[in-house]
């Protein structure tokens, strides 16, 4: 599979796989979300982000 990762959707996918991590971890542990998971999982979107941003500026 060809990832463009020229594309604003590149840094979207990057951002929301981050937080998607932190969800499965929590479910897999077997607690329930509470706010350190929702707060995990912001910051994991964000620095998808960032780093999505930063590998995209890059080519």
């Amino acid at each position: 599979m060809q990832v463009d990762t020229r594309s604003r959707l590149f840094v979207v996918w990057v951002a929301v796989t981050g937080a998607v991590v932190v969800g499965m971890v929590a479910r897999a542990r077997g607690d329930e979300m509470n706010a350190w998971y929702v707060a995990l999982m912001v910051v994991a979107a964000i620095g998808g982000a960032f780093l999505g941003q930063a590998i995209r500026s890059r080519r």
